[in-house]
């Protein structure tokens, strides 16, 4: 489980598990279920088949773009 401001994350193994704790917590808070997760807080998730992938290449390039280094020298 992963708490930021007024964002959940829930990841793990048991879907009947995290069906309940969703359910439970709907039953005292709003919630909005979104589904699969793809990008957060800056980290993209890519799912793989051991689990997930947790990359910032995509935020690495949003920030070379915005500071016009996308042409850049690897170095």
């Amino acid at each position: 489980m992963l708490v930021y401001v007024d964002d959940l994350i829930l990841i793990g193994h048991n879907n009947t598990f995290l069906q309940h704790v969703v359910t439970s917590l709907g039953e005292i808070f709003s919630l909005k279920e979104l589904n699969d997760l793809h990008y957060f807080l800056e980290v993209e998730v890519i799912p793989v088949q051991q689990g997930l992938f947790l990359s910032q290449n995509r935020y690495i390039h949003d920030l070379l773009t915005r500071l016009n280094m996308a042409g850049a020298k690897v170095v």
